[in-house]
């Protein structure tokens, strides 16, 4: 039997996904929402416009640290005709 299978098991796995990701989102959630909101706020001031750019990059930041690494393809990604289009461009052409 395949664990995957299992439905207790895949609650088990589910839930501790997302109770150990749980405070890192939190956090993350916290101090971009609360550098927009100054950032925000003081934009009438110039140094709001440092404050958003901190910010932002901020939360680029804890995107890159919580995404998984990249592996890279040996396939082109998007592989052609999988969104319903050969590997003629007639169809875009026709578009105009």
């Amino acid at each position: 039997m395949n664990t995957t299978d299992n439905p207790l098991v895949r609650v088990v796995t589910d839930t501790r996904y997302v109770l150990l990701g749980l405070p890192p989102a939190l956090v993350s959630f916290t101090v971009v929402l609360t550098g927009l909101a100054a950032g925000a706020g003081s934009a009438v001031v110039v140094l709001g416009l440092f404050l958003l750019v901190g910010a932002l990059y901020t939360a680029r930041g804890f995107a890159h640290a919580e995404s998984p690494p990249r592996r890279s393809f040996p396939m082109e990604f998007p592989p052609r005709g999988c969104l319903g289009v050969g590997d003629s461009p007639a169809p875009w052409r026709s578009l105009r």
